[in-house]
């Protein structure tokens, strides 16, 4: 009896992104992410259209536990995507750049691009070598859960349409993730670290126009690679310990960086020259900053509810190499839902 009270004082001072199942205990949760980003078209000191890109995932995600210190997890998405341009000009050849141009061009009519479906799966294995005290002879108290996933490519895509034209959503190749976790306790709160990095991975396969015509048969593709750091303090508002009960506010801050990508031109711009209609460009890399706030749930330590919401910014993005046109002025919001059963056979 004293072992287990003892256990649980531990494992309740370690905030949620720490949160783990122990052998044969599991965790079933459906998440929900919509995100919108919005932005100018910039062009050699000009402003030639603007950009709205939004996107909403809805993911089945589910975590069992091997051992009291490996879990295994799966990851489900379904997603939206809709990329949007206004105010915007038909792209004509510029003989003083030698490539395309929206400066002085005619005026055309706004643009929407739309995609859904099933995204590439993701499995990961975590490894949770630390839910006590980690330097018992100075008292502290952390926890730690890090692991490494795959993400599967995605044939059903946004990049490239399928043989009847139609656009899916997400990345298009596959991706090696590493995840880590990392949070301990202060007077005022848990505060915590979470590291999420993705390798991207390359594609091969045929691309199509908009009306599923094979534009080249043998293609290659690459994704770009990730780095998320979110330092955040979780700070308790009421608990009950001894039912597993708990409602905490949770502040956080998120810094990124998205590598350069290759994908088909004509995608992520509204219109483009014919003659490199869909071929293989470089889109640039970027560094984003947000602040989130969300409030975390949980009761009778089986029900979890969890809401975030974050406002930034994104650096200056050269769109394709192909032409000198950035974006200026990004700015990105997000509103997270999430909704899981935690089996457990204790309250802990």
């Amino acid at each position: 009896m004293f072992i287990f009270h003892f256990t649980a004082f531990l494992l309740a001072h370690a905030a949620t992104p720490t949160d783990a199942p122990g052998q044969f205990q599991g965790d079933i949760a459906i998440r929900s992410f919509s995100t919108g980003i919005t932005d100018s078209m910039y062009e050699r000191g000009q402003v030639v259209g603007a950009r709205d890109n939004f996107k909403q995932t809805v993911q089945i995600y589910g975590e069992v536990g091997l051992i009291n210190e490996i879990s295994l997890a799966m990851a489900i998405p379904y997603s939206f995507e809709s990329l949007s341009f206004s105010n915007i000009s038909t792209m004509q050849f510029d003989h003083t750049i030698t490539t395309g141009s929206y400066i002085n061009a005619e005026p055309t009519a706004d643009i929407e691009t739309i995609g859904s479906g099933l995204e590439g799966a993701w499995v990961g294995l975590f490894l949770i070598p630390f839910h006590n005290k980690i330097f018992a002879e100075r008292g502290d108290r952390g926890s730690w859960k890090v692991g490494i996933g795959y993400r599967f490519a995605n044939a059903n895509n946004f990049i490239v349409p399928n043989a009847n034209g139609k656009r899916g959503s997400g990345p298009v190749g596959n991706g090696f993730t590493f995840h880590g976790a990392f949070s301990g306790t202060k007077p005022i709160g848990d505060p915590y670290l979470v590291v999420d990095l993705e390798i991207g991975g390359r594609w091969e396969g045929e691309t199509r126009d908009n009306n599923g015509n094979i534009l080249d048969r043998d293609a290659e593709l690459r994704s770009s690679n990730h780095a998320i750091f979110r330092p955040g303090l979780e700070v308790d508002m009421w608990k009950d310990e001894a039912f597993g009960s708990y409602v905490t506010l949770d502040l956080y801050s998120k810094f990124g960086y998205h590598g350069w990508r290759d994908i088909t031109s004509g995608v992520m711009l509204p219109n483009v020259l014919e003659a490199y209609e869909n071929l293989t460009i470089t889109q640039g890399e970027l560094l984003e900053l947000n602040a989130g706030l969300g409030i975390n749930t949980q009761f009778n330590s089986l029900y979890v509810f969890r809401v975030s919401g974050e406002y930034g910014f994104r650096s200056p993005q050269r769109i394709e190499h192909l032409y000198q046109v950035d974006t200026m002025g990004s700015q990105q919001w997000s509103v997270n839902v999430e909704f899981k059963f935690r089996y457990r056979n204790s309250a802990i």
